[in-house]
């Protein structure tokens, strides 16, 4: 006999939800990692997936980040292990903190057990939402509830805050292939990158993505 399933609630966590959300294992496996080139000159015949193009005296500089396979499938630590490895009760009362300011915080539930999580920023005078955390419990990866996330915070922008916030932002790292995969599923573009974060101190590519699409 099939046993149903619960469904999946998205609603906006409260204050005691926070830790919980800390406690989520936000690492991830990858089969590819995005490699950077830069190159002086006209870019070549190669298809550019990921590019950043900017003039720099006489010649264009071509900026390429293009998919590699790895040997082999290899697990990343996330940001917030990372931080919590490191860090330890200093970076949990810091991350929290900086939660408790933030707009927006949603969780995905399933009964009484968390599945992952949104967090986002309002930037003043810019009408971006910036989600600096979007994670989903180990477990339950591959069954929509991060696309459930994404899709209940459009909705919190468009209806709730009005013109506000525009587009959202975001960044993943060069060796979070699942998570590019996921921004461009979710009409996510490239934009840019930077080749420090402050969050873990690795290259990131940084997506952009209207509100409404």
């Amino acid at each position: 006999m099939r046993v149903a399933t619960q469904p999946v609630e998205i609603r906006i966590a409260n204050d005691e939800d926070l830790a919980a959300c800390l406690a989520l294992d936000d690492s991830y496996t990858t089969t590819h990692t995005w490699q950077v080139e830069a190159v002086r000159g006209e870019p070549g015949t190669v298809p550019f997936q990921l590019n950043s193009n900017v003039t720099l005296g006489d010649w264009p500089l071509s900026v390429t980040f293009r998919p590699v396979k790895l040997p082999r499938a290899r697990k990343v630590m996330g940001t917030m292990a990372a931080a919590a490895k490191d860090g330890g009760q200093a970076a949990h009362l810091s991350r929290l903190q900086s939660w408790r300011a933030s707009d927006l915080v949603l969780t995905a539930e399933q009964g009484a057990k968390l599945c992952g999580y949104l967090v986002l920023t309002v930037v003043p005078s810019s009408q971006l939402g910036w989600i600096s955390a979007l994670v989903v419990a180990n477990s339950m990866r591959r069954q929509g509830i991060g696309s459930m996330l994404m899709a209940a915070a459009r909705r919190w922008a468009r209806y709730q805050q009005g013109h506000k916030i525009r587009a959202f932002m975001l960044e993943a790292s060069t060796k979070n292939y699942p998570a590019v995969s996921f921004c461009r599923k979710h009409g996510f573009s490239f934009c840019g990158y930077t080749d420090y974060s402050f969050s873990h101190g690795h290259t990131v590519l940084l997506f952009v993505s209207p509100v409404v699409i």
